[in-house]
């Protein structure tokens, strides 16, 4: 039996994407896989100069989602990672929701069929996600 996760990545209170991960959902693979991504990512408005390619930063949340589904696909060219309409929002046994705080730092909410089970940092759901299943 496959495991689902759905990552959903917010601009203030509104969804951009619903991404579903066929497989390997558990915060062990899925949410340690998001975690790393989304370690040390910068969010801002429009890019500043002479910033580098490889850099970790997002000009606004759009590009962070853009970055996430390229990043994912990378992994599975077909198959394996799906852009969902934003209606189907149904539960799933793994939910991943990527935000912005109001002092602009990423912050990730992790619900295992609808219980929160993590909220925090991208670092800190990085190791949370390596402790939890070992």
């Amino acid at each position: 039996m496959t495991t689902h996760a759905t990552t959903i990545v917010f601009q203030d209170d509104a969804p951009l994407i619903n991404l579903n991960r066929q497989c390997d959902g558990y915060l062990s693979d899925h949410g340690r896989e998001l975690a790393e991504f989304l370690s040390g990512y910068q969010v801002g408005n429009g890019v500043p100069v002479g910033l580098a390619e490889d850099a970790k930063y997002a000009a606004g949340m759009p590009d962070l989602a853009a970055q996430l589904v390229m990043h994912f696909k990378q992994q599975s060219r077909h198959g394996g990672f799906y852009l969902e309409p934003l209606e189907d929002l149904a539960e799933a046994e793994w939910l991943y929701e990527v935000r912005l705080d109001t002092t602009n730092v990423l912050s990730v909410n992790v619900l295992h069929w609808g219980s929160l089970v993590f909220h925090g940092s991208p670092e800190k759901m990085e190791r949370f996600a390596g402790l939890a299943y070992q």
